[in-house]
């Protein structure tokens, strides 16, 4: 048992999916390396001692052959196109007052221009998902910008609710290829040891810059004499350059390598399968390494093939047969049976909960500080939302920082092996400093005029939400990087339904029940899930086990 994480009972040397050697202590003295990473290649520099995971192919067009920095540039592109995606899900928060008495519709109706913007994004995600199973991912993120582009321009135009709500729906389609697959671009583009600063930057991205959004719109929309179209006209513009962003500087990310480079995934069966078919000769030794697998790969007939790198033109093509579209509703249903395993389900709770409750408070944060005794107009009711956009910026710089660096303290302290729970711990922050925030905000507000208080609760809030999100995301990505893309649209799925329902409740619940009450009945319930991150720590690596000996997709012919 390594640092509280129990074993799996297996057979002596069996692999476990998600573990892997990361470190290598000795990785200067040939004499005294450690015989599982020898010949496996290494970071350089400061990070010469981590051994690559997953390992790069020989293939030139393999993403993990481009150099960090163009992989940075890929990444910062779609992180801004990501941002301009999100905001426009909150753009609305500052001027509901404005938008009740445009369309003569009650406080329910407005925020259900939210709610279902949210719901689509979780709807449509299934369909992006195996879309990109089958044809790739960049047609997916062009499709995206495509969609807010269209939606964002519609809301200019749109002179009833009916047809402001349905370019609010599209708007929610256009968001969903960003939230369903930046993650997942991420494990495309990145070993392990470099994924938790980005998991936070994209973090930052899709949720964090959502808070500066009101600020920006509720001064927007004052100095335009409360003219509504007006953040729609600006969000417009930026949607066109992201759109054109994405068409000639994203290229295909998704790339099948054989399987015996993936040494955080690969599983024994394969091992077994190697072996059978010739590809690992290793006489002394009744089970092949993941060592001797990948060597032979790289000696064997990868390295007889000589790949040309893809051309910039090339780069551009929308489509990247990876299967018969025939799978595609094979695909279509594959993330449904994933929800009930344990570790996504925790996943799901544990980033999807505190979402669906940041989302269902800056629903009604207009009509709380706009009402009596504050009487907030659009600019001001803006301002309130400075103080979680601080909060996830420091929550950025927080996980990011602690992220990657507790994750090599900790395989350090287990010699140099690997273990996605390590990401877990992490949590902690959300536990203390996110329910904090929960709590403080509902029992600030209880004191009428005081907005100070509630104001900086809010930005707690949210800075939790950065560390929770981090946290669970980081760690599915490393447990069950095969599976990511089902994942999402799983965490997608839960969170557009739980924010849905929420906020369509969201006001006639304050009235009824107050503000406090709800905060304090929320905060609660994270305390709840965040306490299942420590049965989570200690049994997970056991459910990984589980759930590769038991492959659930397999036995319903989802595989």
């Amino acid at each position: 048992m390594g640092l509280f994480i129990l074993e799996p009972n297996l057979p002596p040397g069996s692999h476990v999916p998600g573990t892997t050697r990361m470190l290598d202590h000795n990785f200067r003295d040939p004499e005294l390396v450690d015989a599982s990473v020898a010949g496996l290649k290494h970071d350089t520099g400061r990070n010469a001692d981590v051994v690559l995971v997953p390992q790069p192919s020989e293939d030139p067009n393999d993403p993990l052959n481009w150099s960090l920095t163009y992989r940075d540039f890929v990444l910062f592109v779609l992180c801004m196109a990501s941002v301009i995606a999100a905001v426009s899900s909150p753009i609305l928060a500052t001027n509901s007052l404005l938008l009740i008495f445009k369309f003569g519709h009650t406080f329910d109706d407005i925020a259900a221009l939210t709610g279902y913007n949210v719901l689509m994004l979780g709807l449509a995600a299934p369909f992006f998902s195996a879309s990109s199973r089958v044809f790739g991912k960049r047609h997916v993120y062009l499709l995206g910008t495509m969609f807010l582009f269209a939606g964002c321009l519609w809301s200019s135009f749109a002179n009833s609710y009916k047809s402001f709500l349905g370019s609010r729906i599209l708007q929610g389609i256009g968001i969903c290829p960003f939230e369903c697959l930046l993650y997942t671009t991420i494990g495309d583009l990145y070993h392990i040891h470099q994924r938790g600063t980005r998991v936070a930057l994209s973090t930052m991205a899709l949720f964090g810059s959502t808070f500066l959004t009101p600020v920006i719109t509720g001064k927007l929309t004052k100095d335009h004499d409360g003219n509504i179209y007006w953040p729609f006209y600006l969000l417009s513009g930026f949607g066109g350059l992201a759109m054109v962003a994405v068409a000639v500087l994203i290229p295909e990310t998704v790339f099948v390598r054989d399987k015996t480079y993936e040494t955080d995934i690969v599983t024994d069966e394969h091992f077994k399968a190697s072996t059978e078919q010739g590809t690992v000769v290793q006489e002394q030794s009744e089970k092949p390494s993941i060592t001797a697998v990948v060597t032979a790969h790289q000696q064997g007939s990868d390295a007889s093939i000589q790949t040309q790198r893809k051309s910039y033109l090339q780069t551009l093509l929308p489509f990247t047969p990876l299967c018969s579209p025939l799978r595609f509703f094979t695909f279509l249903v594959r993330p449904l049976p994933l929800l009930f395993m344990p570790s996504i389900f925790w996943g799901c709770l544990s980033s999807g909960s505190m979402i669906a409750w940041t989302v269902m408070l800056s629903a009604i944060v207009a009509e709380l500080f706009s009402l009596p005794p504050l009487w907030f107009d659009e600019a001001k009711v803006g301002y309130i939302y400075a103080s979680p956009f601080i909060g996830a910026t420091v929550g950025l710089v927080v996980a990011g920082m602690m992220s990657d660096w507790s994750v090599k303290y900790l395989t350090r302290k287990n010699n140099g092996v690997y273990e996605p729970e390590f990401r877990i711990p992490l949590m902690a922050g959300n536990l203390i400093i996110g329910c904090m925030g929960l709590f403080g905000f509902g029992l600030s507000m209880k004191a009428g005029d005081n907005w100070p208080a509630p104001t900086i609760f809010f930005g707690l809030m949210v800075f939790g939400l950065i560390l929770a999100s981090t946290s669970s995301l980081s760690y599915l990505i490393d447990a069950h990087r095969d599976l990511s893309t089902e994942i999402f649209v799983c965490l997608l799925l839960f969170k557009g339904l739980l924010s849905f329902g929420l906020t369509l409740v969201a006001y006639d619940w304050v009235l009824k029940r107050g503000v406090k009450e709800i905060c304090v009945v929320m905060g609660c319930v994270q305390i709840g899930i965040c306490l299942l991150s420590i049965p989570m720590y200690v049994l997970g690596k056991r459910n990984r086990a589980w759930m590769a000996r038991n492959d659930v997709l397999k036995r319903l012919k989802l595989k």
